[in-house]
């Protein structure tokens, strides 16, 4: 079977966006490797891209942020170095260094220590990360299979967490707007009920309302549930679902 890129997915509308958000991807790569590099990690860096940008390019919709990971090529402890030694504040500021008065540049918050970013350049917003931990927005179960893509500089297409479904599988949800979870137990391996026995029971408040707030951006978008989704929240007695469901859907 062929592989499946971005590129092919790229259409008249977003072109100019999807071009300009390649160039700083080149930039953060350049400065992210130069730092990494004078730090003595010489196998060298990989950028990224992974959630809704992916989701909204083959949707054919104009992302409004792009998500970022910074990953060592091969996996060692290079990154927490990278991170703890100020390589990734460095890359920063060269980055913004680098694009200068060319572009509109709004640095939202930085956490130097953490390896976390949001940056504002010509009106797109990139959440540039390149955190020490080993559980991350990236590496994490994602919710929905509409958001299990992800691609490198090559712009081949790629499962962030490989459990069920497909590359051409997961494509195929994102553009008949179907929510299906990433992997068929999901309900039991990440029950959103306090009381379940799974292996992931969310007893947190935290990560209940972010599971809630997921489906609830993605019911705004137009996407319908499947049935293991809906049978998930049609009955849900959670007063926290049921708030969020008035505030969310109002």
């Amino acid at each position: 079977m062929s592989q499946r890129t971005i590129q092919s997915f790229i259409h008249e509308d977003v072109r100019e966006y999807v071009t300009k958000v390649r160039n700083v991807l080149a930039l953060i790569e350049s400065t992210s490797s130069t730092h990494f590099n004078k730090r003595g990690f010489y196998e060298g860096i990989k950028v990224i891209v992974f959630g809704g940008f992916v989701r909204d390019i083959i949707a054919k919709k104009e992302p409004h942020d792009v998500d970022i990971w910074i990953f060592p090529v091969y996996k060692d402890n290079g990154i927490r170095h990278f991170v703890s030694n100020n390589g990734f504040w460095e890359s920063i500021q060269d980055l913004e260094k680098v694009l200068g008065t060319t572009a509109d540049i709004k640095t939202r918050y930085v956490v130097p220590y953490y390896g976390c970013c949001r940056i504002t350049i010509n009106g797109i917003n990139f959440d540039i990360n390149a955190q020490i931990n080993d559980s991350n927005a990236f590496t994490e179960l994602p919710d929905f299979t509409c958001n299990n893509l992800y691609f490198e500089s090559d712009g081949i297409l790629k499962i962030r967490s490989l459990y069920t479904y497909s590359v051409d599988e997961c494509i195929t949800h994102i553009q008949n707007r179907l929510l299906v979870y990433p992997r068929k137990d999901f309900v039991k391996y990440y029950s959103l009920d306090a009381n379940s026995d799974g292996v992931r029971g969310c007893t947190d408040c935290s990560v209940k309302i972010s599971m809630y707030k997921k489906y609830f951006k993605m019911i705004s978008y137009g996407y319908t549930p499947s049935e293991d989704v809906l049978k998930q929240y049609e009955n849900c007695n959670d007063p926290l679902y049921l708030l969020l469901m008035r505030h969310c859907l109002k």
